[in-house]
C-alpha cells in the first residue's frame, strides 16, 4: 500500500513560506480564518456526522486520523 503523507500544520507554523504556498494565506490570517472555522467545524460536528446523519454518539478524533486537529483541517480545505 502506499501512503500520502500529510503535512501537519504545526510542523508549518515556524515557516510562513510554506504555509502560503500550501494555503494562500499569512500565518496571521490562517489564525484569524481558523477561530471561525473551529467554531463551525465544532458545531457542525456536535450534531452531525460527515455524511450529514444526525450524530447518535459523541464525536472524537481517532489515533489514525489524518487529521490531528482542526487546523489540519483547515489547511487541507
Amino acid at each position: 500500500m502506499n501512503f500520502e503523507i500529510i503535512q501537519q500544520y504545526h510542523d508549518l507554523e515556524g515557516n510562513e513560506l510554506k504555509l502560503r504556498r500550501l494555503t494562500g494565506l499569512k500565518f496571521s490570517e490562517f489564525e484569524l480564518l481558523h477561530v471561525y472555522f473551529q467554531e463551525a467545524w465544532t458545531n457542525y460536528f456536535v450534531q452531525y456526522t460527515l455524511d450529514g446523519s444526525a450524530r447518535l454518539r459523541k464525536a472524537s478524533v481517532r489515533k489514525n486520523s489524518i487529521f490531528r486537529d482542526t487546523h489540519d483541517v483547515l489547511e487541507w480545505s
